[in-house]
């Protein structure tokens, strides 16, 4: 079980260095991004390492946000603070047009055709137990869900930034974890805040 923390807790070194890391680590990325000559918008990437990367990133991210969409419908429906309610539909509307985005992206480099799935046993489950609860029940469930699925989005988005090639890809990786970075941070916030459940994790340190 995890240790809980204040929200005045202060981080510990170690924590703070790694933190310390993977901010370097993504300015370095960006820099080499703004530098480096891109791929073509319409061909795939030239390395082909980086090809096999970009297509399975974007079929696993757009299953991933498929998720998070099928997730926050039930959030926008049964939240009770108008906050979370707000958040709910961004995330809906945002990672629906990322997933259009990688979609054509898919089609137009590789010639291929993914349609999202949420065929996953987890996810079914998280689903059962969200359409079951309401009230405070529900936000406390919703909110511990959605930070444990977008940490594996940020901690892919970053691994995205050192292995694709294509710039456009590259700068939608950005956005996922910049936007879900803040949205966990957020999300703790609330728990905190509203629950006192004030379990505080670093979305940057893997």
């Amino acid at each position: 079980m995890r240790r809980h923390q204040t929200a005045n807790t202060r981080p510990s070194p170690g924590a703070t260095g790694r933190r310390a890391a993977a901010l370097s680590t993504l300015l370095l990325t960006l820099l080499t991004l703004a530098l480096a000559p891109p791929a073509a918008a319409d061909t795939p990437a030239r390395d082909k390492r980086a090809a096999r990367f970009e297509v399975a990133f974007m079929r696993e991210m757009i299953d991933h946000h498929e998720m998070g969409v099928h997730m926050a419908h039930p959030c926008i429906e049964k939240a009770l603070h108008a906050d979370l309610r707000r958040l709910c539909r961004s995330i809906a509307r945002v990672q629906a047009a990322e997933i259009k985005t990688m979609q054509k992206w898919l089609r137009d480099w590789y010639k291929i055709d993914h349609q999202p799935s949420t065929d996953h046993p987890g996810h079914h489950r998280d689903m059962e137990t969200l359409e079951s609860l309401s009230g405070a029940k529900f936000e406390i469930a919703f909110l511990e869900m959605m930070i444990e699925h977008h940490l594996p989005a940020v901690e892919e988005g970053m691994e995205c930034l050192e292995e694709a090639e294509h710039a456009q890809l590259k700068r939608l990786c950005q956005g996922i974890v910049t936007s879900q970075v803040r949205e966990i941070n957020q999300m703790q916030v609330w728990l905190c805040k509203w629950y006192k459940r004030c379990d505080f994790r670093d979305p940057l340190e893997t």
